[in-house]
């Protein structure tokens, strides 16, 4: 048959731990006939609107027949209040495009621990 998969995000969590290390925690789902294979790539984004890359994870894949992948990326911690507005995470493929597979934003408390 045709390729097909489809992909999302499940399980997202963030935490910031005993090193004041900010870190996101998700599942990645797969489904259908095809492994993916790509970057999660995860911005945040503040309450004025401006976006900064702080989180890059290169060539994370998910093989059939599994249809999960747990995963944790630790946060760049330079000049981001992660308190305050939300995360953008996105698994994309590694094409000039970077057609993406899944995309989910998060938002922010300030009652993170």
């Amino acid at each position: 048959g045709m390729p097909n998969v489809t992909t999302s995000f499940s399980n997202v969590a963030f935490t910031i731990d005993s090193n004041a290390t900010p870190l996101i925690k998700l599942t990645i789902n797969r489904s259908g006939n095809i492994s993916v294979y790509g970057d999660i790539l995860v911005d945040h984004i503040s309450l004025q609107g401006k976006i900064s890359r702080v989180g890059v994870a290169k060539g994370l894949s998910v093989y059939t027949p599994n249809s999960q992948r747990n995963f944790s990326l630790q946060l760049n911690t330079s000049g981001v209040n992660y308190h305050a507005g939300k995360l953008r995470i996105t698994y994309a493929d590694q094409t000039p495009k970077a057609n993406k597979f899944a995309e989910l934003q998060y938002e922010l408390h300030a009652d993170v621990l």
